[in-house]
């Protein structure tokens, strides 16, 4: 049956009286809208003009009701749909296709639909966190299936993307090449990038920032032992994610260092949970074959060693480094992780070599005060805090600070590198049995992330539970 508007005049159209009458024509309609995937308006206006059948829209969506033949998903079968996927996603089984209740399903509308509705949840838990202070831990996650509904799905898979005979170190640099060649050949060509850019997705209002951080933040609440405040920052943190992706780069590089394998306060249960959530929005927002989402589901194979992200860590920054040159932002962060790396695997001579020269490389593009030659220097001090040599490493803690005094004016000034130079010292302090003066510093880090951040910040938080455990 063919769409047509060549019918003739509907005046003789008759209004149905009975059941009977609906039921006379349901075949015909069932056809017409399910289908041929007519619309509603479709619909009505070609059983009034072709057949002479005439009705409300208010009678079609009862019957259409009464039928069963509702082609629109309800919320929790779409979060239904979206959970499977997600699952799929974590098991490197691509989706090209689903259905439910035997009917196809657009995916495109599955995206629109999960983005509004994290943007919903963002929305909701922000104005209950002003009101009450707390927040609702694993609030982005669908409701468990109902056993009916999961009968109703079905989803078309494509071939792995990732084979399991590929050797790990080889596919990650391949997938690494791939990212590199994706996120610069989609934003602009790789030379046309500005050395001294320095400001490029490093503010910690950036979407990059506010959710490395959170996750950071809540690893290191959970090495304390603090479970519940600890999921609260990284449920916060995933919540916002979805409203603007972090740049490929900077994602590509955190996952190689926030999510080493080699992190010991990095249990199985967070690093799984945040790879599968970030291999499962990518795959949403940029597509299935993007070299982010395809590296998280890499990742999550066992025979994945730390080696094997060591290598392709420096692998990525050295090509870079080849093109944009030592003291680009991009570069400066991509040696950082590495630096982090090296020391968490305990190669600390390898560690400290690379550390020196990061922060002449900084001191000569952008002088002694400057936010990136401290942030190379605090990568120093937990070199050496590392190697026991704690009064080394508190001389250029404090050096840090004095530095960070100079360029920012004030304790008010204050940037992260700053702030987080005096959560150091404060270690260093109990370390060497010089406890007097932590609380004061806590005390004045805390004023800084609060005017820096706001109080909800994850930094924030994790500072003001680090100062409630100290007066305990």
């Amino acid at each position: 049956m063919e769409r047509s508007t060549d019918f003739s005049s509907p005046t003789l159209a008759k209004k149905p009286l009975s059941a009977q009458e609906w039921e006379d024509q349901r075949s015909t309609i069932s056809e017409l809208y399910v289908e041929q995937n007519y619309t509603l308006v479709e619909l009505q206006n070609t059983m009034l003009l072709k057949f002479k059948f005439k009705a409300t829209k208010r009678q079609y969506t009862k019957r259409i009701a009464d039928w069963k033949l509702n082609k629109n998903l309800k919320a929790h079968e779409k979060d239904a749909l979206i959970k499977e996927i997600a699952n799929a996603h974590s098991q490197n089984l691509p989706v090209i296709g689903a259905s439910m209740r035997g009917r196809p399903v657009d995916l495109d509308i599955l995206q629109r639909y999960s983005r509004s509705r994290r943007r919903s949840n963002s929305q909701k838990q922000r104005r209950r966190t002003k009101q009450c202070n707390t927040t609702v831990v694993g609030e982005a996650l669908p409701n468990p299936l109902q056993e009916h509904t999961k009968k109703s799905i079905q989803l078309v898979y494509n071939k792995p993307l990732v084979y399991a005979n590929t050797a790990p170190l080889e596919n990650l640099l391949r997938l690494c090449c791939l990212c590199l060649r994706q996120r610069f050949e989609s934003h602009q060509p790789l030379g046309s990038l500005e050395s001294n850019d320095l400001e490029q997705t490093q503010t910690l209002s950036s979407s990059h920032s506010i959710f490395w951080s959170g996750i950071k933040n809540g690893i290191y609440l959970q090495s304390l032992g603090s479970s519940t405040t600890s999921w609260q920052v990284i449920s916060t943190a995933c919540h916002d994610l979805m409203a603007q992706l972090p740049d490929d780069i900077d994602t590509l590089r955190e996952i190689f260092a926030t999510l080493s394998p080699v992190r010991s306060n990095v249990n199985n249960q967070l690093r799984s949970h945040v790879l599968t959530y970030l291999a499962g929005v990518f795959s949403i927002k940029r597509g299935e074959t993007h070299a982010i989402a395809m590296i998280c589901r890499d990742l999550l194979r066992a025979d994945c060693s730390n080696e094997a992200l060591e290598r392709a860590l420096e692998f990525t920054a050295n090509r870079m480094e080849q093109t944009l040159g030592e003291s680009h932002a991009h570069v400066l962060r991509c040696r950082r992780a590495q630096i982090t790396s090296l020391r968490r695997s305990g190669k600390l001579d390898a560690a400290e070599r690379l550390s020196v020269s990061h922060i002449a490389t900084t001191t000569r593009a952008y002088g002694r005060c400057d936010k990136y030659t401290r942030r190379a220097m605090s990568d120093l001090v937990h070199i050496y805090s590392e190697k026991k040599d704690y009064e080394t490493a508190r001389i250029i803690c404090e050096d840090v600070i004095r530095r960070s005094q100079v360029a920012g004016g004030t304790c008010a000034k204050l940037d992260e590198a700053a702030i987080y130079a005096m959560e150091d010292l404060v270690e260093l302090c109990v370390v060497q049995g010089n406890v007097d003066c932590c609380a004061g510093i806590l005390h004045q880090a805390r004023d800084a992330a609060f005017l820096l951040w706001g109080a909800d910040a994850a930094p924030s938080v994790s500072i003001s539970y680090k100062l409630r455990s100290w007066k305990n």
